[in-house]
Formats: C-alpha cells, structure tokens, sequence
C-alpha cells in the first residue's frame, strides 16, 4: 500500500518538477520582458482565477475521489453531474461579468479591463472543468500517474506559448492569459484521450448521490476556500495598500519561497486518493510516516533556499527584483511548518473531518487579514510576508493540537522524525538512483 502511495507521489513529484521549471521560466519571461508591473498585473491575475476556482469548484472534486474509492456512485453518474454543474457556473460567470464587473473590479482593487475578466472566468471554468474530470480519473490505481503526466504535458505547451507570445510577438499580459487558456484547453483534450473514457456513459445522478457529493463538498469546500485565501489574502490586500510594481516585487519573494512546497505538495497529491481507501489504522500510519517525512524535506528545503535564495533572485528575475530577497527570508519560516499540513489536512478529509480543517484554516484567515492591516503600512511587503509566516505557523500548531487530541498521539509519533524515517528516505534515494 504505501510503495503504491510511494510510486504515485514519484510521479506527481516529477509532474510538479516540471512544473516548477516552468513556474521559473515562465516568471524569468514576463520578469525580464514585463518588468514589475507587468509582473504585479500577472500574479494579480493568477491568483484571482485560483480563488474563482477554488469557490466555484465547491469542494466536488475531493468529494468525487471519496464516494468513487468507495463505490458508493459510479463514474456514468459522475458524468453527468461535471456537464450539468459546468453548464451552471458558465451561467453564473455570464451573469456576473455582465452585471457586476464593476463591483468585481472594486474587490480586485484594480481597473482589470472586461477582456481580461472575461479570461479570468474562461480560464477558471476550464480548470474547473478539467480538474472534476482528473479527480475522476485520479480515482483508478493509475490515476495520479496519469494526471501528473498531462499536467507536464499542459504547462509545457503553456510555457512554449508565453514565450513565443513575449519574445516574437510582444503582446504582453494578454499574451500570457492566451497561453493560460491553451494550457487549460490542452489538460482537457488529453484527459479524454485516456482509453476507456468513452465507454463510461452518461447516467443522470440521483438527488440522494447529488446530497452525498454536497454535503462532503461543502466540508472540503470550506476547508480549501480558506486555505486559498490565507495563502492569497495578502495580494489582494497589497494590491489596495500599495503599487502593482511592489506587488510584482513580492509575487516573486513568493514564488521562490513556495519552492519549499514542491515535495509536500506532491505527497499531498498522491496522498488523498491513496487515505480514501484505507483502513482507519492504515491511514494513521500513513499520515504519520508523510508528517514525519515532511518536517525533514522541509527542513532540508529550507537551508538549500537560505543558501541560494539571493543568486538565485538576481539570476533568474534580474537585478530590479532583488528587494523581494528579503519578503523572502521572512516567508520561509512560515512556509516549513506548512510543509507538513499537506498529511495532516489530507488526513482529516480522508477520516470525514475536513470542516475541522476549515475551522482551523478559517482562524489562520482571520489572524492574517488583521496582521497584514497592521504590518503592511509600516513594512510594506515585508509586512505581508511576516504576516504570513506567523499565520502559517498557528495553523501548524492548530492540526497538530487537533490530531493529538482526537488519535491520542505524541509529536514523535507524527511530527518529529525518528531515526528510522532518516534511514528510510535514504534507501529509498539510493533505490531511486539505481
């Protein structure tokens, strides 16, 4: 069971190497041809079409994996439910874009034109769209391998697209929004390329399957609307608090910081489709082993960036994104206790608890909103960046509170690492590199 969890976490990690590679080169591109600003204006961007989706998605896709794993609804019916809810929030973008754009505008604290708003909603609704069908197909045993591999796929050719986009054409922001949409077009083509897709069918949902995926959706839903919004608070507050050019400098503090994130959010990937199967006992274990893992990855992670971190910002962003170094010092904290919430969140949601991890995540929301307030006017984004770091580290503390409380462990058992677990990562690299 856990080699199987092993080999699936290899592949989302190579999917999400990929994907940093590309993360990196597509940031160095518009860094390097959009300068700052167009950098803010991007990042500003991205993050608003994370949030729609993560609203708009409502928890169904976790909640698809849950009662597939557990045979209780079968993929026709799953079917049915993705055409019938996309055809309804393509509704809903409609009649948002057209009767509320200004009110939209006033939240985003920007004159965001109505072509890029209506990307943003195109852009969601596809990913949307795409990441129901992968959790569908991330239910079978080859699922998160062949996820990872269209992921590759999808953010190579978006990579491709943005840098024929600003070195030929010159189009600019805009120019990264098409490739932002070709990329989410491709996922979708290749996830109906996978063999036996057809011979699903289409059955309509009854209205007591459609109550299950709710009520589970609503926990889930809960839970990654407020993860997403204490990982975004702060753009949106510093795009009210300061210029887009700052917002361009931090985006970068944090795109490099989030490195840190790489592995656990692999393991993260792999690891719910994986719980959703097992055993109570099993999934204890499971959750303990990836803890204890994670709290060495990232503390490796963390002195590998404070050594590189500065070179690597001047090599890669140029020499007009050096402030972000220091944002960046200040995140890293913060983002090391966050490596290990990806198994103890994943965890919860597998043992039909994820509104405690909403709750613990919606506490985390409302320290950070009034952290960033204080800290932003004085320090700017190192503010931001502080108010982060010691968000991020409460909710830690949160999960690891909860989890001894309701499975009566010590912190040996699923926080700190033991001498087996050092022993364990390294035979696993040596059979890696073999």
């Amino acid at each position: 069971m856990l080699n199987n969890l092993l080999k699936n976490s290899l592949f989302s990690l190579l999917s999400n190497v990929i994907q940093l590679i590309v993360s990196l080169g597509s940031g160095m591109l518009i860094a390097r041809n959009l300068g700052p600003t167009g950098k803010g204006e991007v990042f500003l961007i991205t993050q608003t079409f994370n949030l729609v989706q993560v609203i708009f998605s409502f928890g169904f896709g976790p909640a698809i994996i849950y009662y597939l794993k557990k045979k209780e609804i079968a993929k026709s019916q799953i079917n049915s439910f993705i055409i019938c809810y996309c055809l309804f929030i393509a509704i809903v973008f409609i009649i948002c874009l057209c009767f509320f754009n200004v009110q939209i505008n006033h939240l985003l604290g920007s004159d965001v034109s109505m072509k890029i708003l209506v990307f943003i909603a195109l852009i969601a609704h596809l990913n949307i769209f795409a990441s129901f069908i992968g959790y569908k197909h991330m239910s079978d045993d080859d699922g998160v391998q062949y996820w990872s591999v269209i992921t590759l796929i999808s953010n190579t050719f978006y990579i491709l697209f943005i840098a024929v986009a600003l070195l030929f054409y010159h189009i600019g922001v805009l120019g990264v929004v098409y490739g932002l949409v070709g990329g989410a077009l491709m996922k979708i083509l290749l996830l109906f390329a996978k063999p036996h897709v057809k011979s699903e069918g289409v059955n309509l949902i009854t209205m007591a399957e459609l109550r299950k995926l709710s009520t589970y959706g609503l926990q889930i839903f809960l839970s990654n609307l407020f993860l997403t919004t204490v990982f975004r608070i702060d753009t949106f507050l510093l795009n009210h608090m300061v210029n887009i050019a700052q917002l361009g400098v931090y985006s970068v503090s944090v795109n490099v910081a989030e490195l840190l994130l790489l592995i656990p959010t692999a393991l993260g990937v792999a690891l719910f489709p994986h719980l959703s199967g097992l055993k109570r006992t099993e999934q204890q274990n499971a959750m303990c082993m990836i803890g204890r893992v994670s709290f060495i990855i990232g503390l490796v992670g963390i002195i590998g960036l404070l050594v590189i971190g500065y070179p690597f910002i001047l090599v890669v962003f140029g020499r007009r994104f050096i402030p972000a170094f220091v944002p960046f010092l200040f995140l890293l904290p913060g983002l090391m206790a966050m490596t290990l919430n990806y198994s103890y969140s994943n965890y919860l949601s597998s043992i039909g608890k994820p509104l405690m991890g909403a709750y613990i995540f919606l506490v985390g929301l409302f320290i950070n909103v009034v952290l960033n307030i204080c800290l932003i006017p004085i320090l700017g984004i190192s503010g931001a960046a502080i108010s982060s770091s010691i968000t991020y580290t409460i909710i830690t503390l949160g999960f690891v509170f909860y989890i001894r409380k309701i499975d009566k462990l010590k912190l040996s058992d699923f926080v700190f690492p033991k001498k087996s677990d050092l022993n364990y990562v390294k035979n696993k690299l040596i059979l890696f590199k073999k």
